[in-house]
């Protein structure tokens, strides 16, 4: 997912990433075995205080926040990027409207910390069965919001073989 990011950075430059919802900081460990990984200050965020003292035993020296940023936007710094890795997969007893809302407001109240982007997943509709329990986005519902409400440059990555896509969005167009 970072790696969609970091391809608009110039090689080299340093980014500060946030991993919302990072649980025990599995995306931390990924990171830290990538060629990229000193260009990368990451700092973690989660809700759960069971995930973050995981994630602070098994990374004593990296940030980490326990913030409901839907309560408290204030108190969330900003950074280059954000990533949200299975944020929007799961609704498990939600109705697609309340998860949807909530897909929304969390990406409104996130988009002002981005300063250079953001990338997401979320379940595809393109699939031969669904389960209730996911968060099945369609993408033209997707991209009609993030135009009308974030920003017309993103795209979607839809050719990893799992049964999701990744949304990133940019501040800035694509000057590949």
């Amino acid at each position: 997912m970072l790696d969609g990011l970091l391809a608009a950075v110039p090689a080299g430059k340093q980014v500060c990433v946030l991993d919302f919802g990072c649980g025990p900081a599995h995306f931390h460990a990924f990171l830290q075995q990538q060629p990229h990984a000193t260009r990368v200050e990451y700092t973690g965020l989660d809700l759960s205080e069971k995930y973050l003292a995981i994630a602070r035993q098994k990374f004593p020296n990296t940030t980490f926040l326990q913030l409901d940023v839907l309560k408290e936007p204030e108190a969330l710094p900003t950074f280059d990027y954000i990533v949200l890795n299975g944020i929007f997969t799961q609704k498990c007893s939600n109705s697609f409207e309340e998860m949807w809302a909530y897909c929304q407001e969390t990406l409104r109240t996130l988009w002002p910390k981005a300063r250079h982007g953001m990338a997401f997943n979320a379940m595809t509709k393109q699939v031969d069965w669904e389960r209730d329990d996911l968060f099945h986005l369609p993408m033209d519902t997707l991209a009609a919001f993030l135009k009308k409400e974030l920003t017309r440059h993103f795209t979607f990555r839809h050719d990893y073989g799992l049964f999701e896509y990744t949304s990133y969005l940019f501040r800035e167009p694509n000057q590949r």
